[in-house]
């Protein structure tokens, strides 16, 4: 204990020191002093430095992950880590970026700032006595619609684009296999919503399941994203209706076409519009009917058995732990009904948050199911 005491003192000075300075920083300053910003006590080769410094503490492993997702998201020609030294790709960029490139990438170093004040809090806490933490939530770089402190997002399954940028999704797996990816509803800003569209692009969602009803949508206002078209960054979405509710089935059907520079892709989308938030289906027979429904539109085939977060159903309600976690569950119980749902409940909290599967009356409902389809398989 007494090695890692100097190295966590002198990580959180630094940190003290240079996310402020960072944080100051605008196009034009990056410009002129970079070289000076990059070397000796200046405070990209600082920061760097004294982030490699807490990365010699094992203990501070949660932490160390933390940092190295920040560390890992493409600012402008490289990733961050390599933005603390001089005379390499990075100043050949900003020598040469545009004004808006430089200040695109300044934005982003002050939302990776912002968020290394997260890991800045937590060294205060351990110099005040407090144990090194076991698990954390993931950086959400403004894009998380609730606060992880409601509801949190486990850091080591947070699904990463492939700029490095971590989204505000955890993959759900059970037994230690895939399930689904699981949000919340997305945050209504342009960042936001462009990063929800690139990830179901990049990571050739089999379907996309949208399980808040259609009140709640009114009532708070959320972004009918998934219908019509839209342009959200550099992601083009077009979105056409393929089957409406039918009595007693209250599922909307819609084709979203994708686009992304080269890259298309079309995702079947399942709107459900009459889920209560916090309460079961109307009924069991729907439940499994819509656990049908996704199976059958997985146009990718069933989701391969890897530990990759690709070709999985991404599953959203208002949070993303009730509604979301209750269609997982039913993923699980059709693929294998004599699953233990206390196991998969247990794993999802593991896999996601606390919170998966918390309200009594949807787990009730889940059982009704599992008892249902294990009658059928019986007979």
């Amino acid at each position: 204990a007494e090695s890692k005491q100097p190295l966590l003192d002198i990580a959180l000075k630094g940190l003290k020191r240079t996310l402020p300075q960072l944080e100051q920083m605008d196009g034009n300053s990056l410009r002129e002093n970079f070289q000076e910003m990059a070397s000796g006590n200046g405070p990209l080769r600082s920061l760097m430095t004294n982030l490699q410094n807490l990365n010699k503490i094992p203990e501070a492993k949660q932490l160390n992950d933390y940092v190295t997702t920040l560390t890992n998201i493409q600012v402008g020609v490289a990733r961050f880590s390599q933005w603390g030294t001089c005379g390499g790709e990075v100043e050949r960029w900003v020598d040469k970026a545009s004004t808006h490139e430089l200040t695109q990438a300044v934005k982003k170093i002050h939302v990776i700032a912002k968020e290394l004040k997260n890991v800045t809090a937590e060294l205060e806490k351990i110099e005040a006595g407090a144990p090194m933490p076991q698990t954390m939530s993931g950086p959400t770089l403004g894009l998380a619609r609730f606060a992880v402190s409601s509801i949190p997002i486990n850091q080591q399954t947070q699904v990463k684009l492939s700029d490095g940028m971590p989204v505000p999704v955890n993959t759900l797996t059970f037994d230690g296999k895939p399930v689904a990816l699981a949000g919340s509803y997305p945050k209504n800003t342009p960042d936001a919503l462009a990063a929800h569209m690139k990830m179901l692009l990049e990571k050739e969602c089999s379907c996309l399941v949208v399980l808040t009803s259609e009140d709640q949508m009114q009532a708070k206002q959320l972004p009918p994203y998934f219908r019509g078209s839209y342009t959200f960054g550099e992601v083009h979405t077009n979105s056409q209706k393929v089957s409406s509710a039918s009595q007693g089935e209250a599922i909307d059907q819609y084709n979203m076409q994708l686009s992304c520079g080269e890259k298309r892709y079309t995702i079947p989308v399942l709107h459900v519009k009459n889920w209560p938030d916090h309460q079961p289906l109307p009924s069991t027979d729907q439940l499994e009917y819509l656990a049908d429904r996704v199976k059958n539109s997985n146009q990718n085939g069933a989701p391969g058995r890897s530990s990759s977060d690709k070709h999985l159903p991404m599953i959203h309600c208002l949070g993303g732990v009730g509604r979301t976690g209750t269609m997982a569950a039913a993923l699980v119980l059709k693929d294998n009904p004599h699953s233990n749902l206390e196991q998969v409940r247990a794993d999802f909290r593991n896999s996601r948050n606390n919170r998966m599967l918390e309200d009594a009356s949807q787990f009730v409902q889940l059982k009704a199911m599992q008892a249902q389809l294990l009658m059928t398989t019986a007979r």
